[in-house]
């Protein structure tokens, strides 16, 4: 039995102007979302026409595909992202938990801050720690990415473990990913990420130059967070010093350390197969670019 066929089917899916015949037994045993629409109280539950609004017709298809044949080809990395947000909204959990896992296998320099940005909205724990690793291997790179989410630069800024060559390189790419922001944040969300900035770790000559060039430090609060931090004069901020105080004394600075992960993507054909009881997933991937995905349901192998 196939999505679209016509045979004993008793609804009808409607995305965008594209109808699609379909059984509800079928839909409702994979999907728990189409299974509480079509047993309760909703209209949904009588009409012979279903709307599935706000969801891209290509990749609803590849979800349709997985509900009926247990399995979907998937062209790249950013259209796996999109049926993971497909999988989440219809809660077809079997699906979600292959597409997670395609996922994480495909985790490269390239795609992190977006593989990262998927992770926070889906909550996808294992992709969003595999990425985060990455990402404190390779910060400069990734979180100068306008996409890297907010709340991964918060926890990469509070880290201990951020493979940088010094503070500086810290602040800079701080920095360049707040004025890359599409929605600029607030003087209050600016104020808090350069407060998890170490300012005891950066050079007199900088905090002077680029610290003073930066447009939130024209703020006086902004001027007060790097005051409160570091002892001394800030050259260009007349009448302003503080005594050394603990607080600046004790700033722990970052452990730096080789990466591991490699800042390249990887080369050559790779072939993935992730087996479970209700799934197997296998990517193939040339010269570092996704081919295909494919996700389909198998059986685990006897004992």
């Amino acid at each position: 039995m196939e999505a679209g066929t016509v045979l004993y089917c008793d609804v009808k899916l409607r995305v965008g102007t594209e109808v699609f015949p379909a059984h509800r037994n079928v839909l409702a045993a994979e999907s728990t979302f189409l299974s509480t629409l079509f047993a309760g109280q909703f209209a949904e539950a009588l009409v012979p026409i279903v709307d599935i609004r706000e969801m891209d017709l290509r990749v609803f298809k590849l979800a349709l595909d997985y509900m009926y044949d247990g399995s979907c080809l998937v062209p790249d990395v950013s259209t796996l992202q999109q049926l993971l947000s497909v999988a989440s909204v219809l809660q077809i959990d079997a699906l979600f938990a292959a597409a997670a896992t395609a996922l994480d296998q495909s985790l490269t320099l390239d795609n992190c801050a977006s593989m990262l940005a998927c992770a926070d909205q889906h909550h996808v724990p294992q992709l969003a720690l595999r990425a985060e690793a990455m990402a404190r291997d390779v910060f400069v790179d990734v979180a100068s990415n306008p996409a890297f989410p907010a709340s991964s630069m918060v926890a990469l800024l509070q880290s201990n473990c951020l493979n940088v060559e010094s503070e500086e390189q810290v602040f800079e790419t701080l920095s360049t990913w707040l004025k890359g922001q599409v929605e600029p944040l607030s003087e209050e969300e600016h104020l808090q990420m350069f407060g998890l900035v170490r300012f005891t770790l950066l050079s007199q000559d900088f905090r002077d130059s680029n610290v003073m060039a930066e447009p939130s430090f024209s703020m006086p609060r902004a001027r007060n967070l790097v005051l409160a931090r570091v002892p001394g004069r800030i050259v260009g901020w007349p009448n302003c010093r503080v005594a050394t105080s603990p607080r600046s004394v004790q700033s722990p600075p970052r452990r730096f350390f080789r990466p591991r992960h490699t800042a390249k993507s990887s080369r050559g054909w790779i072939r993935v197969l992730q087996r479970s009881c209700s799934c197997c997933i296998a990517s193939h991937t040339m010269g570092g670019k996704v081919k295909t995905f494919i996700l389909g349901a198998t059986t685990r192998a006897p004992l």
